[in-house]
C-alpha cells in the first residue's frame, strides 16, 4: 500500500528516483514543509 502512495507522489512530481524527488522538493521550496528525516538515506524506492 505504501508503494502505491510513493508511486503516486513520484508520478505527480514527474520524478523516478529518491534523488530527483529531493531535488524537486528543494526546487519547489517544499523542503520547508516536508521533514527530510522522513526520507531516510539509502532507502530504495520504486522506479
Amino acid at each position: 500500500m505504501i508503494e502505491v502512495h510513493l508511486m503516486n507522489i513520484y508520478n505527480k512530481a514527474g520524478v523516478h528516483s529518491l534523488i530527483q524527488l529531493v531535488e524537486y522538493y528543494r526546487h519547489t521550496d517544499l523542503d520547508k514543509y516536508i521533514l527530510m528525516d522522513f526520507i531516510r538515506k539509502g532507502m530504495q524506492l520504486i522506479d
